[in-house]
């Protein structure tokens, strides 16, 4: 008997006979024991499906595309289930007679197939989410979420309204079900010796799989970012993620030959000054580095303009930057920027990968220069690395461990609120430990989701968005600032406050100069107000800092002091976990996998960017990105022993 594609009727007893047609069934000629199988490939398929059309439809410019975004689609979702297949397979493959039909026709199969599907539905629910936040399938991101589980599912839990998405995704599960369960198949009863074709269909199917997924075949990105993560499988792209926690620069990435790209790079710094200190008292180095402050929230950046009222006043009496950019979207790209002075290499920050410690370093540096580096953080250190990073690099940490229940008057998720994270702040610098200066890297965690903050402090409720969080966060800011001011060791202490990233995702390029553009004051005793406009990158700020308390320093940073009459260059660093970005003379040119070069311009008045035919920068940007890979790779961005 051949595969036919039947009309059931109301009334028929015979397949043939007609009558009025109220459904259509397919019945499929098919051994027995593959009828659950066949019957969740179709709900796999079928919730991959729905959920690429969804995200198509979240974003609106591109769905003239949908055909094609489909077509490729299927084949992302066909190397997907060839794995997640495999022991729903293997299981069919080892059922026999009697046993087969009591599973496949029992309720065994019905709750097997609605626990499988629920936790799909689950997924696509989260890639969903995932897509509102970063534009992007899951990725490097999605793999660090996981390994602190906690506090994920505590800030789930605290975001969106979970018991009503439960039984959402319920009710989805039972109506997928319902239609899979439709499906009729033609039984075929065979015997387990003559089942041997089907494993070793099988059995090649799943090492190509392997090979394309993981291989060039579907490694193969195409110019439109959004078009080609909506095409992807995030089943897929969790895994390639959690296999490739970095990226080999030279396997990946456009390069030149190693020479000239390190020599370019040596001698872009070879002018950099060996400043030796001559402050009798050096000053303290208050460091607040903000969660999420994007230029969007700052009103003297064209931002909202009641979102940051103590920071916007502040901009007029302290050195305000108007044209600062970070090098990443995330915390880790901050802390290693800010901390490090490096580009953003490709794949994890630095402050994730398993060589992290005993690097140059803002810890060493102030550490050699008789400070005393202190990280303070209102949640928990070990999410991010962020402890051992900091331990291993010359500071000590105080995290939310080490508060006090008379410390800590609000908490959620993410730690302690940022009030209490500055008393905390100005009793450590109240404290008389040694006679050492301070050097305290500070942390920020209100501005995260869930945006829940204590009451009663500003006119916007608590847990309602993120302008709420970032509006309590600047007020917090100006508590601990106006209380500062009133200590004796204020007079003679360096403040900054600087972003670590802004809050804006992925738009229509592969990097969006715009996503990183981010704020910073400077408050010291001897600078006066002023605002720079001059290009500035994140990780200027350490060798800056260096000039301007002038430290001893040895280490071969990236960045540039923006106070020296002789760094005349503005150039910027920009990446996110795949694509990294060099700024300057108003070109953007991007370096991706696959030796992908792309150029944009970008006017950041009007923050438009473009696509432009070249930029006249590549080989530097490939210089600074291969040099910056190639001696992390080799651990010698490190003091000799």
């Amino acid at each position: 008997m051949k595969n036919e594609l039947y009309l059931i009727t109301s009334k028929s007893k015979l397949w043939n006979e007609p009558d009025t047609i109220i459904f259509l069934k397919i019945r499929i000629k098919i051994p027995q024991s593959y009828h659950l199988y066949g019957r969740l490939t179709l709900a796999f398929f079928l919730i991959q499906t729905l959920t690429r059309l969804v995200l198509i439809l979240n974003k609106s410019s591109i769905i003239w595309s949908t055909p094609k975004i489909l077509a490729m689609g299927i084949l992302w979702d066909i190397h997907a289930w060839a794995f997640l297949g495999l022991p729903f397979f293997l299981f069919s493959l080892l059922l026999t007679g009697k046993v087969s039909g009591v599973i496949n026709r029992g309720y065994f199969s019905k709750i097997l197939a609605g626990i499988l599907i629920y936790v799909l539905s689950f997924v696509a629910f989260c890639e969903l989410t995932f897509w509102d936040e970063f534009r992007s399938r899951f990725n490097f991101i999605t793999v660090d979420y996981l390994i602190y589980t906690n506090e994920v599912i505590a800030n789930i839990n605290e975001s969106f309204p979970m018991p009503t998405i439960y039984t959402g995704i319920l009710i989805f599960t039972v109506l997928i079900v319902f239609i899979i369960f439709r499906l009729k198949f033609e039984t075929i009863e065979t015997p387990f010796f003559q089942r041997w074709p089907a494993l070793v269909l099988f059995a090649f199917i799943i090492p190509l799989s392997t090979i394309a997924v993981l291989g060039p075949f579907l490694n193969t990105a195409e110019s439109n970012f959004p078009r080609d993560q909506l095409a992807r499988n995030g089943w897929v792209e969790f895994y390639r993620a959690f296999r490739s926690n970095s990226i080999d620069y030279e396997n990946f990435y456009p390069t030149i030959s190693g020479n000239e790209a390190e020599s370019f790079v040596r001698e872009k710094l070879k002018n950099k000054s060996h400043f030796v200190t001559g402050n009798k008292t050096p000053p303290n180095v208050v460091l607040i580095v903000v969660e999420s402050l994007g230029a969007k929230f700052i009103k003297p950046l064209g931002g909202q303009e009641d979102t940051t009222p103590f920071l916007n006043e502040l901009s007029d009496r302290s050195v305000f930057f108007e044209n600062l950019y970070s090098t990443g979207t995330r915390t880790v790209r901050g802390l290693e920027a800010i901390n490090l002075s490096v580009p953003p290499t490709p794949g994890y920050a630095v402050v994730k990968r398993p060589d992290h410690k005993g690097l140059f370093s803002m810890g060493r540096t102030f550490q050699n220069n008789n400070y005393e580096p202190i990280f303070l953080y209102g949640g928990r250190g070990f999410f991010d690395n962020m402890n051992s990073f900091f331990e291993g690099n010359g500071f000590h940490t105080v995290d939310q461990t080490s508060f006090s229940a008379a410390e800590t008057t609000f908490s959620n998720a993410w730690g302690v609120c940022d009030e209490d994270l500055f008393h905390k702040a100005i009793s450590i610098m109240d404290s008389p430990t040694n006679l050492k200066p301070k050097m305290l890297f500070i942390l920020t965690t209100s501005n995260h989701r869930p945006f829940t903050y204590p009451g009663g402090r500003i006119d916007i409720p608590s847990g309602t968005g993120r302008s709420g969080a970032v509006k309590y966060t600047d007020f917090a800011i100006g508590e601990f600032m106006r209380e500062s001011m009133k200590k004796p060791w204020a007079k003679n202490t360096v403040f900054v406050i600087i972003a670590d990233h802004s809050t804006e995702g992925r738009g229509r390029f592969d990097l969006e100069m715009a996503d990183f553009h981010i704020p910073m004051w400077i408050v010291a005793p001897e600078l006066p107000p002023q605002r720079i406009r001059k290009l500035v990158s994140q990780i200027d700020l350490l060798p800056s800092l260096i000039d301007l308390l002038k430290l001893k320093d040895d280490s071969p940073f990236f960045g540039k002091s923006f106070f020296s009459q002789h760094n005349t260059e503005e150039r910027a660093f920009i990446g996110n976990y795949q694509y990294v970005g060099y700024y300057k003379g108003g070109t953007l040119t991007t370096l991706g996998p696959n030796k992908k070069i792309r150029s944009y311009s970008y006017d950041p008045q009007l923050r438009k960017q473009k696509n432009v035919a070249s930029s006249p920068y590549v080989n530097e940007a490939i210089s600074y990105y291969q040099f910056a890979s190639s001696i992390l790779k080799a651990g010698k961005y490190s003091p000799a022993p």
